[in-house]
């Protein structure tokens, strides 16, 4: 199983070379926090809990098969297994990069 730091690597993988989107999106995975700052180009990753545009609560394990495409994030969102609050439309570029 992953760990946050696999996490974290990965995502500044799939955020490189990407253009700001103008929000800011925070992960809570069983407890421990990745921002992914879109209001910079390339987007950052930090481990910084601050206010977001939006928050995506999972489990590690769970946003490991989404990352790995062995889970739908569409699917996840409806079966409960991720729980969003905030701004929805910040969450479509996290969306688009899984």
């Amino acid at each position: 199983m992953a760990n946050i730091d696999d996490i974290t690597r990965t995502l500044i993988e799939k955020t490189d070379g990407m253009d700001a989107f103008g929000k800011t999106i925070k992960l809570n995975l069983d407890g421990e926090i990745v921002l992914i700052d879109g209001t910079k180009t390339p987007p950052s990753i930090s481990g910084d809990d601050v206010d977001a545009d939006v928050v995506a609560t999972v489990s590690i394990e769970h946003f490991e098969q989404i990352i790995n495409r062995k889970m739908n994030v569409q699917m996840a969102m409806m079966s409960g297994k991720i729980k969003v609050k905030g701004d929805m439309i910040a969450a479509m570029p996290l969306m688009k990069m899984l």
